[in-house]
């Protein structure tokens, strides 16, 4: 396996735990939900790597995984939100 898809999948795996653990820690049915999508398409981006389908972003676009978190008001410090911009972020400057 290539070294950026590892990579890739590794910060994919960290945000999968994060999401996993605030589903845990959260009660708020409508937050439950977000998360619930975000662990969704963390594993929909996780096949398509390990699948070899994902989309080159050209040195230009993210998986957009960071605005979404921030879209509902996710705190700048948050675990999720650091998780996620590190994939949007390493997607970015190597796929």
């Amino acid at each position: 396996m290539e070294t950026r898809v590892a990579a890739l999948l590794e910060l994919i795996d960290e945000a999968l735990q994060v999401s996993e653990q605030r589903l845990l820690d959260e009660s708020d049915a409508v937050m439950i939900e977000r998360v619930s999508n975000v662990v969704r398409v963390l594993q929909k981006t996780k096949d398509e790597t390990l699948s070899g389908s994902l989309v080159p972003s050209g040195g230009v676009a993210t998986l957009g995984f960071t605005r979404a978190v921030l879209d509902w008001g996710e705190a700048l410090d948050s675990p999720l939100l650091k998780s996620v911009g590190k994939i949007d972020r390493y997607y970015r400057d190597h796929f």
